[in-house]
């Protein structure tokens, strides 16, 4: 979350969104202005029979909510993709670097109810909880078992997403062949604690006075205060987390996601310009809440296949609480798989790596009832 978090600040600063705002708009009378997904093509530029690239809107719990569908074949098993955050939307990385994912899957990315396209100023914060993300989900699910005719679909979580991943899983495993994690979110508070403490430890290392000169004055977690004071407690302890390692193996990475979500052709400008108001109202409204999950207590066992794919570098939310749940957790077969060159994200940071290790994993379950 921490590269989403510098990425809403740089969307949020006028400086930052000057010349790209001119090129979009450009760009906007040049090829229009409604966002769209590229189709899928063979070698020679046309559409691949039978595949599906397609970006709409279905309903659910009330809510009109986006879904990009994209995959080289719709007979193949659905895979649904659950964003972290809350309200840090990832089609633009998905899509970025999906393309391996989408030969053998038909991936699908959510925008959750508050999230990316989703968003709406007007939201009723009353309906940020995460019995109603879950709810949203069960409906997605079954509304995508319809569209493509299965029985059950794959999922991978990401962050916050992984924590519904597995909330949903033990809820309703009779939609799941199998579950995947990444920067598996378990104990939320405990995992806010150890990346303070970490992130502190590796600026003592570094000899980087600033960092704890204003990790002192933040102090340790949980943060006191109003909703935008905690936000930017947060936030700062976050950005000094990703400058100190934890996030991303590496930080130059980081500035590839400006550049991305903007890029996407999926988005108008007025998605990206909200995108930061998104990532602000989801950590106010639902935030508080997700610092209450602790999976250890909630879902200490599933009946279905799980897979944990884990950056040995993650702090944001600790590899080392997401060993300790796989060590107590019962499920039918579990397995956590490290990746060295990565931190929060290997879907992002090792993507090719990461999509083979995937796909192996979900194809070694056997194929999902039709």
């Amino acid at each position: 979350m921490t590269y989403l978090l510098r990425l809403s600040r740089a969307l949020a600063s006028t400086r930052a969104l000057l010349g790209k705002v001119a090129a979009l708009a450009c760009a906007s009378v040049v090829g229009g202005c409604t966002p769209s997904t590229t189709p899928i093509v063979d070698g020679s530029g046309k559409a691949i029979p039978g595949s599906v690239a397609r970006l709409r809107q279905v309903r659910l719990g009330g809510l009109d909510q986006w879904i990009l569908e994209r995959g080289h074949d719709t007979r193949r098993p659905v895979l649904v993709y659950l964003h972290g955050g809350p309200g840090s939307s990832e089609l633009p990385f998905v899509r970025a670097f999906g393309a391996d994912l989408e030969r053998r899957f038909v991936v699908v990315s959510w925008e959750q109810r508050g999230a990316g396209k989703t968003f709406r100023a007007g939201t009723d914060p009353r309906t940020m909880t995460i019995d109603r993300f879950l709810g949203d989900l069960h409906e997605l699910v079954a509304h995508l078992k319809r569209t493509f005719a299965k029985e059950k679909v794959y999922l991978l979580g990401h962050s916050w997403g992984s924590a519904l991943g597995m909330l949903y899983v033990s809820r309703h495993p009779e939609d799941c062949v199998a579950y995947a994690g990444t920067g598996q979110s378990v104990n939320v508070a405990e995992g806010e604690r150890l990346s303070y403490e970490f992130t502190v430890r590796r600026a003592r290392e570094t000899g980087n006075a600033t960092a704890l000169k204003e990790l002192a004055e933040l102090g340790r977690p949980p943060y006191a205060g109003d909703p935008d004071e905690v936000l930017a407690k947060v936030t700062k302890q976050r950005e000094w987390l990703q400058e100190l390692g934890g996030t991303l193996y590496d930080k130059r990475n980081a500035s590839l996601a400006t550049s991305i979500v903007m890029g996407a052709p999926e988005y108008s400008l007025g998605d990206i310009l909200a995108y930061p108001k998104a990532i602000a109202f989801s950590l106010k409204t639902v935030g508080p809440e997700y610092l209450r999950v602790n999976l250890l207590e909630q879902v200490p066992s599933v009946s279905v296949p799980v897979f944990f794919l884990q950056g040995r570098m993650d702090y944001t939310t600790p590899s080392v609480i997401v060993e300790r749940y796989v060590e107590k957790l019962t499920a039918p077969r579990k397995e956590l798989i490290w990746f060295d060159r990565s931190a929060h994200s290997p879907i992002f940071e090792e993507p090719a790596t990461f999509a083979r290790t995937l796909i192996e994993r979900f194809e070694s379950v056997g194929p999902p009832p039709r």
